[in-house]
């Protein structure tokens, strides 16, 4: 399975002299790990996972939890549209995975009205499962993006890997490959339109951050400013009220 990661996810990936693909590795050593070469372009990186589709479900699965262990993950806001959306897995960070899938074979993966993809969306927990129409620069692979927590990535794999096992080889010697260019795929993801912050990882905010502390004065502000608010209304009320009249004396 081919997957595409940002200049700078494919570092965490590596690590300092390639210590974290070792681990990687010998975490997961019933599939074959292998990653583009580093260059000085900021060429995307392009990942291959080869095994059995459980072994390669497990192995995404482990890649998810390394990068949530240094720190890191995609913000993505609650869903709100659509079905499914209390089966979400949320026990964990989210992680994106962007894998390259041969046009040829992505039918099987969408199905008859989309009805394949969201199933698999929705029975494995994940937070998104799309795949973007377009082909990624000067190629015939279209991306499939995955969003979730280590588990719900792990069955989605499980789910994609058997939907194509029979094709996808075959297709992707019939397919051109996409080639890694200098930020390639957030130029192409900035085309469909998808904000700057879901392209690359970004570090796990701490419980009570500097952007919770903000959140929390905005809310108190808030609160207080209804008060003052409610307060100046009665106010006004009151001085609206009728006063006694005095009586008249006999």
């Amino acid at each position: 399975m081919r997957c595409v990661f940002p200049y700078e996810d494919g570092g965490i990936i590596i690590g300092l002299r390639g210590a974290h693909l070792t681990k990687l590795r010998r975490a997961m050593p019933d599939v074959d790990w292998r990653i583009s070469n580093e260059t000085n372009d900021r060429q995307d990186r392009i990942l291959v996972i080869k095994g059995t589709v459980k072994h390669v479900s497990e192995a995404f699965k482990e890649l998810a939890e390394h990068f949530i262990s240094q720190g890191m993950h995609v913000e993505y806001p609650p869903q709100t549209r659509g079905r499914g959306n209390e089966d979400v897995d949320v026990a964990k960070p989210f992680v994106p995975m962007r894998l390259l899938i041969p046009h040829k074979t992505c039918g099987a993966i969408i199905g008859q009205k989309s009805e394949t993809l969201i199933n698999t969306r929705i029975s494995c927990g994940a937070r998104r499962v799309y795949v973007y129409r377009e082909r990624i620069a000067n190629s015939r692979e279209r991306v499939v993006e995955i969003v979730g927590t280590p588990t719900s990535i792990a069955k989605v794999m499980m789910v994609l890997g058997e939907q194509v096992a029979r094709t996808l080889t075959s297709d992707q010697h019939e397919s051109d490959p996409y080639s890694p260019e200098r930020d390639g795929l957030r130029q192409f993801l900035s085309k469909q339109g998808v904000p700057r912050t879901r392209v690359n990882l970004e570090p796990i905010k701490p419980p009570g951050s500097a952007g919770d502390k903000d959140e929390d004065k905005d809310k108190d502000e808030s609160r207080k400013s209804g008060s003052a608010g409610a307060s100046s209304s009665k106010r006004r009320s009151a001085d609206r009220s009728p006063q006694p009249q005095p009586q008249s004396q006999p």
